[in-house]
């Protein structure tokens, strides 16, 4: 049974998704997902989930 693991980044009403086969590293297959468990919950049901979220930045640009 292969071993995958996740990348997810926040897009507008989903995430966007690439997930990596540990066991061959040349497998693998992005996707969007409309929710996190929905990345979990799919075939693959990766191991570890990677998520980016930016912490901190500002609401506005300043000068």
């Amino acid at each position: 049974m292969a071993r995958w693991i996740a990348g997810l980044d926040g897009c507008r009403g989903a995430w966007a998704g690439l997930l990596l086969d540990l066991d061959d590293p040349g497998r693998h297959r992005a996707a969007l997902f409309e929710t996190v468990a929905a990345c979990l919950d799919g075939p693959e049901a990766p191991v570890s989930v990677g998520i980016d979220v930016p912490i901190g930045l500002p609401d506005r640009a300043t000068a």
